[in-house]
């Protein structure tokens, strides 16, 4: 019931920026074939991370059934031409497994399935992007896995995958994983986009760049910030703006 009165406002936010976004686009501000991107977060996630595993399977349903009218209202209220939905799936603490409420399914899995799930709700002139953040510091195992997971389980075509990198990721070792996500063992027209660039941090961001480039055996995906642009200041989300444009600058 709490989950109901809450009423998620995301339609309300994704239907005032396509006003300014289509002012901008009419004003050629925009290239025509942008589309306005509209993220949404994964509910499973949410409630393991946040509601005890007793209350969990309640405010699941409840929540779930308020992203799905969210949803049904965005694409009621968008041309579809102009829209794209990501799904948000930031993979939660270590111990996931234990505040799961009787699961014995992997949680990558679960996950994954999850998120799968709720794609089938999104239009097939709508693109649909996947956002996977991982709370666990050093490795992108997780995330590879994840990213795997979703991609064999989702029906819907994937537009593209924005996978945010720990930001001590410039070892071979954490960057390893990257490596089954190469186009000779993961064949796909699923654009990869890798989250590396940090403010503050042009060299480092620069050396997480090439070294993904050798473990994926390719230049062929894009960058961008790591989550949680909100959090950055203004000095420092320019600062992202500014690596990101220096290292998609092409090299000889």
């Amino acid at each position: 019931m709490v989950v109901d009165s809450l009423a998620l406002r995301y339609a309300h936010y994704a239907i005032a920026s396509y006003q300014a976004f289509s002012r901008h686009k009419a004003a050629e501000t925009i290239p025509s074939s942008v589309r306005l991107q509209v993220s949404l977060p994964l509910p499973k996630t949410l409630v393991v991370e946040w509601i005890k595993p007793e209350y969990q399977e309640m405010v699941e349903t409840q929540y779930k059934a308020a992203i799905v009218r969210a949803i049904e209202g965005i694409q009621g209220s968008i041309p579809h031409q102009d829209l794209a939905i990501q799904i948000d799936c930031r993979l939660t603490s270590p111990d996931f497994e234990m505040r799961t409420a009787g699961s014995e399914i992997d949680d990558t899995l679960l996950l994954a399935s999850c998120a799968a799930r709720l794609a089938r709700y999104i239009a097939a002139d709508v693109e649909l992007g996947l956002h996977i953040a991982s709370s666990s510091p050093g490795t992108t195992q997780s995330i590879v896995d994840m990213a795997k997971a979703v991609r064999r389980q989702c029906s819907k075509p994937v537009a593209w995958m924005h996978l945010s990198l720990p930001p001590d990721t410039t070892n071979e070792q954490s960057l390893l994983p990257l490596e089954d996500l190469a186009p000779d063992r993961f064949p796909t027209k699923t654009e990869l986009v890798l989250g590396l660039v940090l403010p503050r941090d042009e060299e480092g961001s620069r050396r997480r760049l090439f070294k993904a480039a050798e473990r994926l055996g390719t230049t062929d995906f894009g960058i961008s910030a790591a989550c949680n642009l909100v959090d950055l200041t203004q000095d420092d989300f320019k600062d992202v703006l500014r690596i990101l444009r220096v290292l998609s600058m092409p090299h000889e």
